[in-house]
């Protein structure tokens, strides 16, 4: 089940035998429950991360779920990148996220982080950036190297990465 503010998107899901109950939060109903809800790369569009996600406890069972996915504010590429980092776009992104202000915004309301980490260490563009490239989201260079020579893996794993994950009860 799904909901899909974006027509062209909600036209894509409905192609795809996705069943959408709805286009915004509102369109649920008191007595829809789930097990789990998911929010892919949706809270930094809320204009009230916290009223929304107490909106969302209204449809979770008594031992439901939310994961999350977010940019980090506190990513390798945002730290090193700045402002071309895409996650500072200014027009789309209303509320940043680090680990510790994504877990602090959960709690007031009234969640229990139970899972966090950070994934895509995003080494293509940073290297992009450092190179001086226009545009360091571009596809790799022929010639790309690694020049801080950085493990991505170890980024993520010293949860540097680009997107935060997380589970809250």
């Amino acid at each position: 089940y799904g909901i899909e503010p974006n027509e062209l998107e909600s036209a894509y899901a409905r192609a795809n035998d996705i069943c959408l109950v709805g286009s915004t939060l509102n369109d649920l109903k008191p007595n829809d429950l789930y097990d789990v809800i998911t929010l892919w790369d949706v809270l930094e569009h809320i204009p009230e991360p916290i009223n929304y996600l107490k909106a969302i406890a209204a449809n979770l069972t008594s031992n439901g779920s939310v994961f999350v996915q977010v940019p980090s504010a506190d990513s390798l590429a945002a730290r090193i990148m700045r402002g071309s980092c895409n996650m500072f776009d200014g027009i789309e992104h209303i509320t940043l996220f680090s680990l510790k202000s994504l877990k602090t915004t959960f709690q007031r309301a009234g969640y229990r982080c139970t899972a966090c980490h950070t994934i895509i260490s995003e080494l293509h563009a940073i290297n992009n950036y450092l190179s001086h490239q226009p545009d360091p989201y571009l596809s790799k260079l022929d010639n790309e190297i690694n020049i801080l020579n950085l493990d991505p893996d170890q980024i993520e794993k010293d949860n540097l990465g680009y997107k935060i994950q997380a589970v809250f009860t």
